[in-house]
């Protein structure tokens, strides 16, 4: 399989091992009447599932979907959730044995939103903040992480800035109390001394700079839990639209269906009747062949009657005729 340009990365590398395709072996031709939007993401989603080698019951009953939900996704009756999406993409991967890059992946998930905003307006909007609110939960969850090494950071830093000036005034005490040394010895501990001092003035600034960024990891948290209340709020308002979109979905599919299943009937009433009519037409034909049957069989009863009656009577006139010449 050559790869398609559409799912090349975007640094200019080489692209997945996929394309977009429309025909597949086990699957029917899509619909004529299907959004363009639509069509491209399933002639996507149809070219990562020849890419996984699998039949679609195999690729059903691995990744935990029906068959024939696998076979509406594939076919364009119903657009499916972005777990479908990760199961096609993993196997399609697994089965070229490449890596999953972001540039493949979110050129799926552009496919997948474009075809629900042409379709499903109410589901999109839901999804948009299904997304949103992942990535806003993610945001928090990355600040508390850095909330907490920042925590760990402060804590060290003045742990070890009391630490220094401990020791700061164990050598001011100690030079205090050795003033009999020599100069170089007293020039050994003042050394020491403005050391610790620059390191002492160094570890404020420090600790100030890792407040700093704790406060703002603070308030990227805060911020990111205000908007995880505001996208749940609003997943809520648009679940009720999303909600409805998928039950006229539902409903146009089983109208769908109905209609598809009084074509069969009508077709198969059409089929029964002509198989009445040609019946109806073997059964008199078959009667009168066997009305012939009979008139002919009739006719040859009669005739060997009438031949029987002749016989007997040329018998009986010879029974006569011979009474009358015979002398007495």
């Amino acid at each position: 399989m050559h790869a398609d340009e559409r799912w090349a990365s975007s640094d200019g590398g080489p692209g997945a091992p996929f394309e977009d395709v429309e025909d597949v072996a086990g699957l029917g031709a899509l619909p004529d009447d299907l959004q363009p939007e639509v069509r491209d993401f399933v002639r996507a989603m149809r070219g990562l599932f020849q890419a996984t080698q699998k039949t679609l019951r195999q690729f059903a009953a691995y990744h935990h979907f029906s068959a024939p939900s696998v076979s509406r996704y594939l076919s364009g009756k119903r657009l499916p959730d972005k777990n479908f999406i990760d199961a096609l993409l993993k196997s399609a991967c697994k089965a070229h044995d490449v890596d999953l890059t972001p540039d493949v992946q979110g050129y799926a998930y552009r496919l997948h939103r474009e075809a629900l905003l042409a379709q499903q307006p109410g589901r999109y909007r839901l999804q948009m903040a299904s997304d949103e609110l992942e990535e806003a939960i993610l945001q928090r969850e990355q600040a508390e992480l850095q909330i907490r090494d920042l925590q760990l950071s402060v804590s060290d830093q003045k742990h070890e800035l009391n630490r220094l000036e401990r020791q700061k005034r164990e050598i001011e005490r100690d030079a205090a109390e050795e003033r009999g040394q020599t100069a170089a010895a007293i020039e050994v501990y003042r050394g020491r001394q403005r050391d610790l001092e620059e390191q002492c003035d160094e570890l404020p600034e420090e600790i100030g700079r890792l407040e700093a960024e704790l406060a703002q990891a603070e308030r990227d948290r805060d911020d990111a839990r205000v908007r995880c209340t505001e996208l749940e709020r609003e997943i809520a308002s648009v679940e009720e639209d999303a909600e409805r979109e998928a039950l006229e979905v539902q409903v146009k599919e089983a109208r769908q269906n109905m209609a598809d299943a009084s074509d069969l009937a009508e077709e198969r009433l059409v089929e029964l009747r002509h198989a009445a009519q040609q019946a109806e037409n073997l059964r008199d034909e078959a009667a009168r062949e066997a009305q012939v049957k009979r008139a002919q069989a009739d006719a040859m009863l009669e005739e060997t009657r009438t031949r029987r009656c002749f016989s007997d009577h040329v018998r009986s006139q010879m029974m006569s005729a011979a009474r009358v010449t015979v002398p007495r």
